[in-house]
């Protein structure tokens, strides 16, 4: 059986695993990866002035996996059993999940860094040029050796002594603070992982030249981002945005209706944004499932067109037609260039400021022409580049 060990305990090198990322405590997040790594029980570090939290404990058993917390140091090689293995992170440890997984599945080892990356922030000493990084991989028959120390020793440094003097191996660690791998000590430590998600999230699912959808949802979400309670309330934007965008398009207020659309879109695409980045490892939601927010705006975009095109001039079927073409056209020439026409709270408001000056529908029939054009020409690039 693998297990997997949290500490409570505040070590020497300042790290705090009670600072949340994204809005959840970085003991979380580590039993959430350790599960990921295929972990069947979470050992808590507790001692008996702590209690573990329960937060901690629904994260662990809502998974359904074993949770126990421990602050008896004997009662701790007991669990353990030989043929057990034994994942053993420091707190405020943060490391992303591929390399957590692959640092596993490379077998029992000590992670390492460089002494001069350390300094002085109180990582034990393995060597001259070495420390450890706070993340061991060990084998159960050297956890029963903990039951030979005084019951008050803690577990980490304990056990980091008993796997070097048993000849397991050292493995080299990513640098501090490089994305990979990084000790939280601060709330700035915490709002710099956050910042690199974001960006990541970005740079795999959006094109870069949305400049709009970014500097908005970067705004509200990288401020938010750090409560867990934010996207529910980027869901309740969505919701808000939503209803009154349909109630201005259905009393005719056609202009105004695209400007709340405006705020639909931007509460869809950061709830998309806040959801993806505090997902715990192991719980990739589905690419359907995921992609839903974007889908949403889409239908909301295209019964805002639909309801805003004048009815005596525009029959019934034409303007469903008009509002279906726009919505189809937008996602085709969603890539490079395209992207920026295509960015929904752009187009929204060129549809708004259109129906302000009584020419929403050329300004329709234009996006549309202009939109598949722009698929047209990325479509042979990509054709060119193929054959070439």
């Amino acid at each position: 059986m693998r297990f997997a060990l949290i500490s409570l305990e505040e070590p020497a090198n300042g790290a705090d695993g009670s600072l949340r990322v994204s809005g959840r405590a970085i003991y979380r997040w580590q039993a959430a990866m350790a599960l990921a790594c295929g972990c069947e029980r979470v050992l808590c570090w507790a001692p008996r002035e702590i209690a573990a939290p329960l937060a901690l404990q629904k994260e662990v058993e809502g998974r359904g996996s074993r949770f126990q917390p421990v602050g008896d140091l004997h009662r701790l090689a007991r669990i353990v059993g030989p043929a057990d293995e034994l994942l053993v992170f420091s707190p405020g440890l943060m490391i992303d999940e591929d390399r957590l997984a692959h640092f596993v599945e490379e077998g029992h080892a000590i992670a390492t860094i460089p002494a001069q990356e350390g300094g002085e922030q109180g990582f034990d000493r393995i060597d001259l040029t070495r420390l450890a990084a706070g993340l061991m991989f060990v084998p159960g028959s050297l956890v029963a050796q903990l039951a030979q120390l005084p019951d008050d020793c803690e577990p980490g440094g304990s056990l980091l002594r008993i796997a070097l003097q048993s000849g397991v191996p050292t493995r080299p660690m990513a640098s501090e603070g490089s994305g990979v791998y990084r000790i939280v000590r601060s709330e700035q430590d915490s709002r710099a992982i956050e910042k690199g998600w974001f960006e990541r999230d970005w740079a795999a699912s959006s094109g870069p030249r949305r400049g709009l959808s970014r500097t908005l949802t970067d705004l509200v979400g990288r401020r938010s981002v750090h409560d867990e309670r934010a996207s529910g309330f980027a869901l309740g934007t969505l919701a808000l945005g939503t209803l009154a965008a349909t109630g201005l398009a259905v009393g005719g207020y056609a202009a105004a209706s695209f400007g709340a659309g405006i705020v639909a879109a931007l509460g869809g695409e950061t709830y998309r944004r806040l959801r993806s980045v505090s997902k715990a490892p192991g719980t990739t939601a589905k690419p359907r499932f995921a992609a839903w927010p974007a889908i949403f705006v889409d239908v909301l975009l295209a019964a805002i067109v639909a309801m805003a095109l004048d009815e005596g001039a525009v029959a019934a079927s034409d303007r469903i037609f008009l509002a279906t073409a726009l919505v189809l056209a937008l996602r085709l020439a969603d890539r490079d260039w395209g992207a920026a026409l295509a960015d929904r709270p752009v187009t929204a408001a060129m549809l708004g400021l259109g129906a302000g000056i009584g020419l929403l529908l050329p300004t329709v029939q234009v996006l549309i022409v202009v939109c598949l054009i722009l698929a047209l020409h990325f479509g042979t690039r990509a054709t060119q580049i193929t054959a070439d």
